[in-house]
């Protein structure tokens, strides 16, 4: 046997069920991109003449992005259903932003409930957009065998 014949893991989770239960680790690498991109930006932000501006930037960018990664996660996890699992991931990461904010008294920096809960949509948009882009692998160029 060849060392091109490995197998891949298998599908089992390729299920709805899957994307349910890939939604969970997803959101764990969520929240570890977040705490990384986090101290990246508070580092980024502090090199600026005025940190204020920046931090809020950082954080929104920080956000989406990491809900970008738990979607892609989640997808690479389940190998089905990627706008599911994308969905799932997002609901979950807004209900735990969400929940934070409550448990923390954290009011959005003065924003009203309408334009806060606006900014919290783009979550959703991009942890599906990562299980979208974890759907894509682009075709490798075969080589001929002698």
């Amino acid at each position: 046997m060849t060392k091109n014949n490995k197998k891949r893991r298998p599908t089992a989770e390729a299920t709805l069920q899957g994307a349910i239960k890939s939604a969970l680790p997803g959101m764990a690498a969520s929240l570890v991109s977040a705490l990384v991109m986090m101290l990246l930006g508070t580092l980024i932000a502090l090199l600026c003449p005025d940190p204020g501006a920046a931090a809020r930037v950082a954080g929104y960018v920080t956000l989406y992005l990491s809900a970008f990664v738990g979607g892609f996660y989640a997808y690479r996890r389940c190998r089905a259903y990627p706008l599911l699992c994308g969905l799932y991931t997002g609901l979950f990461y807004t209900a735990l932003t969400l929940l934070l904010s409550l448990i923390l008294r954290f009011d959005g920096a003065g924003l009203s409930p309408a334009l806060a809960f606006l900014l919290r949509l783009p979550i959703i948009a991009a942890a599906i957009g990562g299980g979208v882009a974890g759907a894509y692998s682009p075709k490798k160029p075969r080589k001929r065998r002698r």
